[in-house]
């Protein structure tokens, strides 16, 4: 598996359709920007950007962004 870096990543989010990206936390990743702030779960328990490929960050996407949009006519999110 070649090595992955956010700017490969983002590119193929970002072919895929996506507004959102993806950054690096403090010990796990999570999706920002576009619909993400609005996401009920943005984060993905791994460590680093090469625990996945590019194929299964595609999919995270995916699977995260549908989890909003089947429940957006509900969802609010929080604001502190």
């Amino acid at each position: 598996m070649p090595r992955l870096t956010f700017k490969t990543v983002n590119a193929a989010l970002a072919a895929a359709g996506a507004k959102e990206v993806l950054v690096q936390g403090n010990g796990y990743l999570y999706f920002t920007e576009g619909d993400a702030d609005s996401w009920p779960e943005v984060s993905v328990a791994v460590c680093r950007l090469n625990h996945m490929s590019l194929e299964r960050w595609i999919e995270e996407w995916r699977r995260l962004k549908a989890q909003y949009d089947d429940g957006k006519s509900f969802w609010r999110p929080t604001r502190l």
